[in-house]
C-alpha cells in the first residue's frame, strides 16, 4: 500500500510539474507578444488561467499517456533501475519537446498570426528549407533556445529531486487491490484531462472551445497552448456543414453569384500584371497614411506610385497566410479558420479564377515565385486554378540569394524579361518573397536603405526599390502601356509597430493598388475592399462578359452596400461602413466603431442592434455559401459533379 501511495504522489507531483511550466511557456508568449494582446486588462487573467489550465491539462494527459502508464502498471518489473531510468528520460525529453513547442510559438506567433496547428505541417511538408533555415532561427531568436534549455534542466532537477525515489520490487511483486486502483484511477484521470470533461452530455474539447474563456477574440491564443492545438487540429483540416439559414434566406443576405459586364460595354484585351508581396503591410506605406502626422514612411516608390493609382483607404487581406492569399486574389476564395488550398476539397473542387475566365479570350497566363519549385504547393494550387505556366527558382537561372530563394530585384527583373516573351495578351501574376525571415539584403544593396524599429523596415526598402525597377524595366517594354498593374500583400507582418494599427483591423489591412499607365483607372475611394474583391474588379474593368461565384465585389460598380469578411484569431471580422463586428460562428464578441475608436476600447454590443443583425446575417449567409459551396464542390456556375447545392 504504501508503494502505491508513493507512485500516486509522484505522478500527481509530475503533473502538477507541467501544469506549472506550462503556465510558465504561456506567461513568456504574453511577454513577447504582448503588442498583440493591448486590449487585454487583469479583469481578463482569470478566465484566461483557467481557460489555459483545461488546455493544459488536456495537453498533458495526451502527451504523458505512456509515461504514466508505464509508472503505473502493477507489475514487479517497474521498480527494476533500467525500467526508472527509461520512465525518466522518457518524461523529460517527451515534455521538453512539448513545452519547447510554445517556446517556439513565441517567436513564429507574429509570423503566423496564431498557435502552430497541423496545418502547418501540411504547407510545409515539402519545405526542407525550414531545416536549412535553423541557424537564422537561432541567431534571429536566440532567447528561445536559451528559455528551452531552462525549461529542460528544471525538468531534470525537478525529476531527480522531487520524482524519483526508490521502489520495493519485492512489494510489488504481489498483484493486489491498490495497485489495480491506481492503474484504474490513472486512466480516469486520463479520460478527464484529455477530454476535458467528465461529463458526458459534453462535447470532447476541441480548440473552439477556447472561444469560452475569451473577451476579445485574439485571446483564443492565450487560452491554447501549441501542443493541444497541433493534437486537436491533427487530421480535422476540414470546413463543416453550416445551416444558419434556408437557401433562398441565405441568398437574400449573401450571393456569390456574379454576372460580368454589368454595362454591356466592349472588353478592353488589357494585359494584367499582378504582383502579390510578402507581407507588406499598409503600416509601411506613408502614401497610404496621410491621416498620421509625422508618418515614418519606408516606400518612396510606392508613395509616388499611389496618387496615379485606384485604390480605397480601407483594403483588406482575407487571410493572416502566404497560401491564403492566392485564393483570395485570384480566385475571390476566402480562407476560413483554415487555408482553402490545404482542405481535403482544394485538390479536387473546381474553381473559376482570374486565369479561367480569360482564357476564353485567348488570354496566356503564368505565375512567377522566386522560390524553389513547389515550394508552399503554390505550383498545384495555380495549376488548379488554370494558369498555364509555373516559374520557379529552377526556370529562373538566378543563384540562390535568400535561405528561401531569389531575391526581389533579380527576380523581379527576371520575370519582366519574362513577360515580353508572352503571348498578349497575357495575365500573370508574381509572388515575391525578400521581406520573409530572415531578412537578407544583397550584399551589394546593403547600406542603401532606410532602418527601422523592426529588421523587416530595411527589407521593404529594398522590397520598394525592387519594384521601382520592375517598372522601369516594364516602361521600356511594347506591353506596358496596355496592360493593368495590381499591386496587393500576401498578408500584413505581424510584429505592428504603428499604434494605429495595435489591433485586429490594423493586423489586416494591406495594400490593393491598380494602376493603368494610359491613366483609365485612376483615383481613391472610401469604399472597403478586400482581396476576394480583386478578381472581380478586374474583370468589371476589362468588361469581360462571364458569370462567376466569387466570394468579393467589384469596388468599380458594386459600391452600396459593401461588406469585408476576414478570419482573424479565431473569428469572423465583418467590415462595413464604420464597424467591424467579430463573431466567432456562436456568439457576438465585439462591435467597434473603427473609425472613431482606432484603439478599440469601446465595445457596442447591444447599442446598434439593426447594425448589428445586419452584419450578423451577413456574416452567417457568407460562412454559409462558403463552407456549403466548397464542400459541395459547388464554387463554378457551369459544373455540379456532387449533389446540388441545398440548405435546410
Amino acid at each position: 500500500m504504501k508503494q502505491q501511495f508513493k507512485r500516486g504522489k509522484q505522478l500527481a507531483k509530475s503533473a502538477f510539474l507541467l501544469i506549472c511550466l506550462y503556465q510558465f511557456t504561456r506567461f513568456i508568449f504574453y511577454l513577447f507578444n504582448s503588442g498583440s494582446f493591448v486590449e487585454t486588462t487583469m479583469a481578463d487573467i482569470p478566465s484566461l488561467l483557467l481557460g489555459g489550465l483545461r488546455f493544459d491539462l488536456a495537453a498533458i494527459a495526451y502527451t504523458n499517456t505512456l509515461f504514466w502508464v508505464l509508472m503505473a502498471l502493477p507489475f514487479s518489473f517497474v521498480a527494476k533501475s533500467f525500467y526508472q531510468t527509461f520512465c525518466k528520460w522518457l518524461f523529460i525529453l517527451t515534455n521538453t519537446l512539448c513545452l519547447s513547442m510554445n517556446l517556439i510559438d513565441v517567436a513564429y506567433f507574429p509570423f503566423l498570426g496564431h498557435r502552430t496547428n497541423a496545418g502547418f505541417f501540411i504547407e510545409f511538408q515539402h519545405e526542407m528549407r525550414l531545416f536549412l533555415g535553423i541557424h537564422h532561427f537561432i541567431f534571429s531568436f536566440w532567447y528561445v533556445p536559451l528559455l528551452i534549455g531552462i525549461v529542460a534542466f528544471i525538468l531534470m532537477k525537478s525529476y531527480q529531486k522531487w520524482l524519483q525515489f526508490p521502489l520495493s520490487q519485492e512489494e510489488l511483486a504481489v498483484f493486489s487491490f491498490p495497485q489495480l486502483t491506481l492503474f484504474l484511477l490513472i486512466l480516469v484521470l486520463w479520460l478527464g484531462g484529455g477530454r476535458g470533461s467528465y461529463m458526458p452530455a459534453t462535447r470532447p474539447l476541441a480548440v473552439i472551445n477556447a472561444g469560452d474563456y475569451i473577451s476579445k477574440p485574439n485571446q483564443i491564443n492565450l487560452v491554447l497552448n501549441t501542443p493541444a492545438t497541433i493534437i486537436f487540429t491533427y487530421g480535422n483540416i476540414k470546413i463543416p456543414a453550416i445551416h444558419y439559414f434556408s437557401r433562398k434566406e441565405s441568398e437574400k443576405y449573401f450571393n456569390p453569384k456574379q454576372a460580368y459586364p454589368k454595362n454591356g460595354a466592349e472588353i478592353r484585351k488589357k494585359n494584367v500584371v499582378i504582383i502579390v508581396v510578402e507581407s507588406f503591410s499598409k503600416e509601411f506605406i506613408g502614401g497610404l497614411n496621410p491621416q498620421i502626422a509625422d508618418f515614418e514612411s519606408y516606400t518612396p516608390f510606392i508613395d509616388s506610385l499611389i496618387p496615379h493609382c485606384f485604390y480605397s483607404t480601407h483594403s483588406f487581406a482575407n487571410g493572416q497566410r502566404s497560401i491564403e492569399a492566392l485564393p483570395s486574389v485570384v480566385a475571390s476564395l476566402p480562407s476560413h479558420n483554415e487555408a482553402y488550398a490545404i482542405t481535403p476539397y482544394g485538390a479536387n473542387n473546381r474553381i473559376n479564377s482570374i486565369a479561367s475566365v480569360l482564357k476564353k479570350y485567348n488570354y496566356s497566363t503564368s505565375f512567377f515565385h522566386g522560390a524553389v519549385n513547389g515550394s508552399m504547393g503554390f505550383s498545384a494550387f495555380m495549376n488548379i486554378a488554370n494558369f498555364d505556366q509555373y516559374f520557379g527558382m529552377n526556370e529562373c537561372n538566378e543563384k540562390e540569394r535568400t535561405l528561401w530563394g531569389i531575391d526581389d530585384k533579380h527576380f523581379l527583373s527576371f520575370w519582366a524579361k519574362e513577360l515580353s516573351k508572352q503571348p498578349k495578351p497575357f495575365c500573370s501574376l508574381a509572388f515575391t518573397l525578400s521581406s520573409h525571415h530572415p531578412f537578407i539584403i544583397p550584399e551589394e544593396e546593403k547600406g542603401n536603405f532606410k532602418k527601422g524599429p523592426k529588421e523587416i523596415h530595411e527589407l521593404i526598402g529594398f522590397v520598394d526599390y525592387s519594384l521601382r525597377e520592375f517598372f522601369r524595366q516594364a516602361q521600356k517594354t511594347d506591353w506596358y502601356e496596355n496592360t493593368i498593374f495590381v499591386i496587393t500583400a500576401d498578408h500584413t507582418y505581424a510584429k505592428i509597430t504603428r499604434p494605429e494599427y495595435g489591433n485586429t483591423r490594423g493586423a489586416m489591412e494591406v495594400p490593393i493598388l491598380f494602376f493603368t499607365p494610359d491613366k483609365s483607372l485612376v483615383g481613391k475611394t472610401t469604399t472597403l475592399h478586400q482581396q476576394c474583391d480583386i478578381f472581380p474588379t478586374l474583370l468589371d474593368y476589362l468588361n469581360v462578359q462571364d458569370s462567376i461565384i466569387a466570394f468579393g465585389k467589384s469596388v468599380l460598380s458594386d459600391t452600396s452596400e459593401r461588406y469585408v469578411v476576414n478570419w482573424h484569431t479565431g473569428a469572423y471580422q465583418t467590415f462595413y461602413q464604420n464597424y467591424m463586428l467579430c463573431f466567432d460562428g456562436q456568439k457576438k464578441l465585439t462591435l467597434i466603431d473603427f473609425h472613431k475608436d482606432i484603439f478599440f476600447q469601446n465595445n457596442l454590443l447591444g447599442t446598434l442592434p439593426e447594425v448589428e443583425d445586419k452584419m450578423l446575417n451577413y456574416t452567417k449567409a457568407y460562412m454559409e455559401q462558403y463552407n456549403n459551396r466548397v464542400r459541395e464542390n459547388n464554387l463554378t456556375l457551369t459544373t455540379y459533379p456532387r449533389k446540388a447545392f441545398e440548405l435546410h
